[in-house]
């Protein structure tokens, strides 16, 4: 979690990286990678609900070596 003059940003990290056929579609609804019922709505709303009502910017980054960073940034009005 960080704060810059103009956004504040909420990063949420994990070792594993993300498979590149996977990365592709993390942010699609319904798309999801568990065998048992899942909905797919969990990245889908975040980016929704960040991005389209919130007025944020969610993103991630991943690579065997770095693992996985989601990253929400936040504007912030004065």
């Amino acid at each position: 979690m960080g704060r810059s003059p103009s956004c504040f940003i909420f990063n949420v990290w994990n070792r594993q990286a993300i498979p590149p056929r996977v990365a592709l579609r993390i942010f699609q609804r319904n798309f999801t990678t568990k065998e048992e019922a899942g909905r797919g709505l969990g990245t889908y709303s975040m980016k929704f609900f960040g991005e389209k009502i919130l007025g944020g910017q969610v993103s991630f980054t991943t690579s065997a070596e770095s693992g996985t960073v989601f990253k929400f940034s936040l504007p912030i009005s004065p």
